[in-house]
């Protein structure tokens, strides 16, 4: 959390440093030494000062005190100095991954969705959970905000259960067993037997989750491999022979 505080102070000071208007502007953050609250104060009153303060607590810095008071003239030397900038290359790569962002994500939406509706009609698998699908509870909201798709993480339950879930993920030689979501490759992970293991079946019910929920992160290869890897899967999880 402290990392990801900082990568998200440092974002947000670059930007700020980078406001031709604000070149005089008195920029001031405080973090107060108390046991129970951290006070950010933010000389623009569009932050939400409360908010950032929720940032350094959730982060840990209960006993820290410190001040930062400078112009936002000052404000850039300092980041020019301390270098709290992005690096050249990391620049280059992240433009260079925008680039192509939007033919990426046209394939993401496709393959998601294509797998989800070949997903519905196999045996042994109860409900499919894609917000696109037509009998989805959620599909008047992706035509109204999502009209170009609704992405590619979904879930879908197993009517085998736990055991059928970790045989489903043992199975699976295309897709790799990751908890991330949003690679380019695609990603699967059973939660009652990795991330929610710890769980009974009453307890992952009571989370909305089932004992053969499985997670998909579709990604950008070939649909036909994808859905080939997870007929092998649902093979394994209903107990048949998996075949070739």
């Amino acid at each position: 959390m402290r990392a990801l505080l900082s990568v998200v102070l440092t974002i947000w000071l670059t930007l700020l440093a980078g406001h031709p208007a604000l070149a005089d502007k008195r920029v001031a953050l405080v973090i107060g030494n108390s046991s129970y609250r951290n006070v950010a104060k933010l000389s623009n009153p569009a932050n939400d000062a409360a908010a950032v303060a929720a940032m350094f607590k959730s982060a840990g810095f209960d006993t820290v005190e410190s001040k930062l008071n400078l112009t936002v003239s000052e404000l850039r030397k300092t980041l020019r100095d301390f270098g709290a900038v992005l690096a050249p290359f990391n620049a280059f790569l992240l433009l260079l991954g925008m680039e192509s962002l939007a033919v990426r994500m046209d394939r993401h939406v496709a393959n998601g969705l294509a797998v989800a509706e070949w997903l519905r009609d196999q045996p042994g698998v109860g409900a499919v959970r894609h917000p696109a699908l037509p009998d989805s509870p959620y599909r008047p909201l992706v035509d109204r905000y999502l009209p170009v798709g609704a992405g590619s993480v979904f879930s879908f339950d197993l009517e085998s259960g736990r055991e059928g879930g970790r045989r489903f993920i043992e199975a699976l030689s295309l897709w790799s067993h990751l908890a991330n979501v949003g690679d380019t490759k695609s990603l699967v992970i059973h939660p009652a037997s990795t991330t929610h293991r710890q769980l009974s079946d009453e307890e992952l019910a009571a989370s909305g989750v089932a004992p053969g929920t499985v997670r998909l992160s579709v990604g950008l290869e070939d649909v036909d491999d994808l859905v080939w890897d997870l007929e092998r899967g649902l093979q394994a999880a209903r107990g048949s022979a998996v075949t070739a």
